[in-house]
């Protein structure tokens, strides 16, 4: 009887499509349930839950697929009808993420442990922390070699580093502290307290802009919470102005921001979900905007197809080697960095 009644709301469904809207959207597949016929996809930052018809196109490069072919993280163009929400046709689309490759960057690891990357513009030099309290460097000859020559700089945690390397913040004894160099030749001069964000309650994952002269970290909210915050500076020289808080609107998730990494232009923000209990898409994220006089609006979670969800901290984007580094929890409470090749933010 279920049955009967299912095909007779799939040919109404049909029959006044024409009279209704068809509507047509590009999604990512959250999860599909071939034998119930229903299909969760994630399209603009909002997730659908929609019937499929059971006289439904299905098709993968042109040529005719079945409903149980499709999986979690493909990327589809489907038409549905507005009123009934049942899909009328499904399009498989090419998936660029089907070429990203997921590696661990064992060598940096010390006694099994290694976290918070922060990478050179060219990829090539990488500042981590391969145990707590010490910041090291290491650099490798291109994108597929080895990181060679691993070193310990001094005492500091969550490294981050100005566009030309000559200018560091991080974490020492719990605040913010800055150090420079005068060129990548020479060392870095002892790190110094910076004084006028020294009264920021319980500071983390400082991350500068590319000049210098913005600083992005967390800090606990108001409301005993965490939230990502700004501060900016007119020059090298010049006092960091009062943090002010990173807009950032979505109703949806679940957990805080954390461990933020802004992209040169402004207009990409990574981060990791932290607080709540990680989703079947794991907790690494993407957010964009139009323009940086905008609120962070839209966000992608970051997974690779036929893997399972990723989960960590500090994600790390790399443009000129199409990587995305990020720190990766393991057993007996240790972290590893792992870097995911071929990263495309356009893709998500």
């Amino acid at each position: 009887m279920c049955r009967f009644l299912f095909a007779v709301v799939c040919c109404l469904c049909l029959s006044e499509a024409s009279n209704a809207a068809v509507i047509t959207i590009k999604g990512t597949i959250t999860s599909v349930d071939a034998k119930a016929r229903t299909i969760i996809v994630e399209a603009e930052g909002e997730q659908k839950t929609l019937d499929v018809s059971r006289k439904a196109k299905v098709n993968a490069s042109g040529k005719a697929a079945s409903l149980d072919s499709l999986r979690s993280g493909q990327r589809v163009t489907l038409s549905y009808h507005e009123d009934l929400e049942i899909v009328l046709k499904i399009n498989m689309q090419n998936d660029p993420r089907q070429s990203l490759e997921l590696l661990e960057v064992s060598e940096l690891s010390v006694d099994g442990d290694a976290r918070y990357p922060w990478l050179s513009q060219d990829g090539l030099t990488i500042y981590w922390e391969p145990k707590f309290g010490s910041i090291w460097v290491a650099r490798r000859k291109n994108a597929a070699s080895f990181f060679e020559d691993k070193r310990e700089l001094f005492s500091g945690r969550h490294p981050t580093l100005s566009a030309d390397e000559l200018n560091m913040v991080c974490l020492v004894d719990g605040g913010l502290y800055s150090t420079s160099r005068p060129s990548l030749e020479e060392t870095f001069a002892r790190p110094r307290l910076i004084r006028e964000l020294k009264d920021e309650p319980n500071v983390k994952n400082p991350c500068l802009s590319p000049d210098g002269l913005k600083l992005y970290f967390n800090r606990q909210s108001a409301s005993d919470g965490v939230e990502i915050v700004a501060s900016q500076r007119s020059s090298l020289d010049a006092r960091w102005s009062a943090p002010k808080s990173v807009s950032i609107r979505s109703d949806r998730v679940d957990g805080s921001m954390t461990w933020v990494f802004v992209s040169g232009d402004s207009d990409k923000l990574f981060c990791s979900s932290q607080g709540g209990r990680p989703g079947p898409n794991g907790n690494l994220m993407l957010w964009q905007r139009s323009n940086a006089s905008q609120p962070f609006r839209d966000f992608s979670y970051i997974q690779i197809p036929g893997t399972e969800r990723l989960v960590g901290r500090s994600p790390r984007y790399v443009a000129a080697t199409n990587e995305l580094f990020f720190t990766r929890p393991m057993e007996d409470k240790k972290w590893t960095i792992w870097v995911i090749k071929n990263f495309d933010p356009s893709s998500l």
